[in-house]
């Protein structure tokens, strides 16, 4: 920190007149500016920052402030507000003069953080949606790079500052222990938590399996006019790949993480041939994500853990995934991770993400006898307050990739995470309107599963999350609108309500609900300071016959999971109405989606 530079300086040279001059005006300059609170505040911090000092060794020297240790720490402070970004980027794309959604919602949409209540057709006009997410990016990075780089410049040296985000309102540094706690008495910052680059890439006929040659072959969808990103080892070079992807330069080799990359980006470009592919190396992850951003990505495949490994826990990337997926309309799908029962990586416990699992399809197409992965992550206990997790499980096991003339057969989940990318590609291609749908995909996702495997009991939940990847039936949900989506407002009638038909030659239905953590913030709306440990308010599914109002199916699991689902025997045609309730206590604005299949 600035002010603590020279009064470091003066505990080293002996403090002299001017150097003690100079840090009680700066420091009286900063309380003034900076607006400094009277005391520090402890509860900024968190334990895993903590932890990471304790962890440190013990200085050497006995001039103990001068060797302090120093540790990478992700400085959170006030977000700006991107309602106005978001409503011009509307305005300019035409996204609020076409048609409406399939999915209209109601009027409060239109000024709420996410203000799209219309988007257009395919046929009408198949680039607004694109130009909406690339224009508000490009709003919100202009924001965020003003407000983020005056913050580092009045708080920090040059060399202390690793990264400046142009997507979130985070500022990443080295600083001391005692810099730290210094930093929370200042009203703009918010939370102060342990940065760890670095990423763990995991390895241990499925196109068929899941249904995706249909789509692709029968239905010729091959994923012209989306966006791919991939986070991933570094691809150093392209041969072997049957599309072209633009890589983001880095100088660093490392073959098996380039091969893995590859491989991920085979699986992916097998099942969407016409996508336009970027990839970045995850090591650096912000930095890269947020290039990705800037390309106008609509998806981001992440086949690895982000940073330090901790199971079924909501970390720094945790967090900042959430806010990337939330606020930047971007389909995040990762890779739940090797580890069985130990638990599923701490990036993928984020709650906008999509998060896959791996079964073995044993080579076959027979629904019936997949099975769970024994590598697969999963919760053996479902914790509080955090995500329930995996969403769905996908082929893992014995996948087999020919890259650079070398053929290999694959298992991991990383290589499940992939099928569910190509998926989630062509249900954007088939309804444009899900491109900033994180709520409604997943939720689409979720319904269409085979249902052989769906389990409702928390047991089975643990292992197979909704089920296993049905690519078919998902991209019919989002071809046929087979979707809803709203906001609960502490102002709204707590029960939103919508009905669907069944046909004669139905027997049985899936609905699935999903619900998104949107940031919480002290002043009730997107500004103020973040609520870091923040999740999804309470919203319960029920479902009835509409015709004779009686109930046929319901969840109400409570707090935390982000995915409920029910089935439920049709007998035919039928209408059905499905209701979602907001439970709990209403100070939280609830954002879901709802799908049937």
């Amino acid at each position: 920190m600035k002010w603590k530079t020279n009064w470091k300086k003066g505990l080293r040279n002996g403090i002299c007149i001017g150097t003690l001059l100079l840090f009680l005006f700066q420091f009286a300059a900063m309380a003034q500016e900076g607006g400094t609170a009277a005391q520090e505040e402890p509860s900024k911090i968190s334990p895993l920052l903590l932890e990471a000092f304790a962890q440190q060794p013990a200085p050497m020297s006995l001039d103990a402030q001068a060797e302090a240790p120093t540790v990478p720490t992700a400085v959170w402070i006030t977000d700006t507000d991107l309602t106005e970004a978001a409503a011009a980027a509307a305005a300019s794309s035409g996204l609020l003069s076409t048609a409406p959604l399939a999915a209209p919602l109601s009027s409060l949409e239109a000024s709420a953080t996410m203000p799209i209540s219309t988007a257009p057709t395919n046929e009408e006009n198949p680039d607004a949606v694109q130009d909406y997410i690339e224009a508000k990016r490009l709003a919100s990075r202009t924001l965020y790079a003003e407000q983020n780089e005056a913050f580092a410049a009045d708080h920090f040296d040059q060399e202390d500052i690793l990264y400046i985000s142009q997507y979130s309102p985070l500022v990443l540094v080295n600083v001391t222990l005692d810099e730290v706690y210094d930093l929370t008495r200042y009203d703009e910052v918010s939370y102060l938590d342990h940065y760890q680059s670095g990423a763990e890439l995991q390895l241990t006929n499925a196109v068929s399996a899941s249904r995706a040659d249909y789509v692709r072959d029968t239905k010729n969808y091959k994923g012209g006019g989306i966006k791919v990103g991939i986070l991933d080892g570094h691809i150093t070079n392209t041969a072997g790949l049957p599309s072209s992807i633009t890589v983001k330069p880095e100088n660093v080799y490392n073959y098996e993480n380039c091969m893995h990359a590859k491989r991920v980006a085979k699986i992916i470009m097998t099942m969407a041939p016409n996508a336009t592919y970027y990839a970045a190396w995850a090591d650096n992850y912000i930095t890269n994500i947020e290039w990705l951003l800037s390309q106008g990505v609509n998806v981001i495949n992440i086949s690895g853990e982000l940073g330090a490994h901790y199971p079924n826990t909501i970390t720094f990337a945790t967090t900042w995934l959430d806010h990337v997926a939330f606020n930047h309309d971007v389909h995040l799908v990762l890779a739940a991770g090797n580890s069985g029962s130990a638990g599923v990586n701490s990036a993928g416990m984020a709650f906008n993400a999509i998060t896959v699992g791996s079964y073995n399809d044993h080579n076959g197409t027979n629904t019936s006898n997949f099975t769970v992965s024994s590598f697969s992550s999963y919760m053996p206990t479902k914790l509080n307050d955090v995500a329930s997790k995996p969403d769905i499980l996908a082929p893992g096991e014995n996948i087999s990739i020919s890259v650079d003339g070398t053929t290999v057969e694959a298992d991991g989940s990383s290589f499940a995470a992939p099928f569910v990318t190509g998926t989630v590609v062509y249900m954007c291609q088939a309804n444009t309107s899900m491109k900033i749908r994180q709520d409604a995909v997943k939720a689409a996702l979720a319904a269409s599963c085979f249902d052989v495997h769906y389990t409702p009991s928390e047991t089975g939940y643990r292992t197979w999350g909704n089920g296993a990847l049905n690519s078919r039936y998902a991209w019919t949900v989002a071809k046929d609108s087979q979707f809803r989506y709203g906001i609960i407002t502490s102002t709204d009638p707590a029960t939103f309500t919508y009905t669907f038909s069944t046909s004669s030659a139905s027997t049985y239905e899936f609905v699935a609900l999903t619900n998104l953590r949107y940031s919480k913030f002290s002043s009730g709306d997107h500004t103020g300071d973040p609520v870091h440990d923040g999740y999804p308010p309470d919203l319960d599914l029920r479902v009835y016959n509409n015709s004779t109002n009686a109930l046929v199916a319901s969840s109400t699991m409570g707090t935390c999971w982000n995915v409920e689902k029910v089935g439920f025997p049709t007998g035919g045609a039928n209408t059905f109405r499905i209701e979602v309730t907001h439970a709990g206590e209403r100070s939280q604005n609830g954002y879901f989606g709802v799908a049937w299949y």
